[in-house]
């Protein structure tokens, strides 16, 4: 069996601190990977097959010693991707994105009774296919937040 897609958390760096994170992840978050680690494992990955990575954490906009070497080792090698809360992502964060030549971003809804947090998702994915990189919204739904999230959508 040969591992198709592979999803890697870079740390536990985050700012947002979601007290449901899977992760754990807070802003004062660790990592155990270095850049030189973290390179060579997706590039041994991609040689034995891996054809899909997506980098998530935490934040991984608020690590980008990790991020962009990792993104630009794959660049030609697989399809790579990355999932952001968006807070960080600012125009030089895009900018940064598009320069790296990132496949796709994903940006969460982590509460879709939030007006301005659902709006904030809508513009920053807008602006995520204007620049030419293929966006997405994860949308955390929880039963208590069916409403919310049929209305999100």
């Amino acid at each position: 069996m040969v591992v198709e897609r592979l999803s890697i958390e870079i740390s536990e760096r985050c700012s947002k601190g979601c007290g449901f994170c899977y992760n754990g992840s807070r802003a004062d978050g660790a990592t155990d990977w270095t850049p030189a680690s973290l390179t060579a494992f997706v590039r041994d990955c991609a040689d034995h097959g891996v054809r899909a990575f997506s980098f998530g954490g935490g934040e991984p906009l608020q690590c980008p010693e990790l991020l962009y070497p990792a993104l630009a080792a794959l660049r030609g090698r697989a399809f790579r991707s990355m999932t952001s809360n968006g807070l960080p992502l600012d125009a030089a964060a895009l900018a940064a994105l598009v320069e790296a030549g990132v496949d796709k971003v994903h940006v969460s809804i982590h509460n879709p009774r939030d007006p301005d947090e659902v709006a904030r998702v809508i513009d920053q994915v807008t602006a995520i296919a204007a620049a030419g990189i293929a966006s997405g919204v994860n949308l955390l739904v929880r039963r208590s937040n069916l409403a919310a999230a049929r209305a999100a959508c």
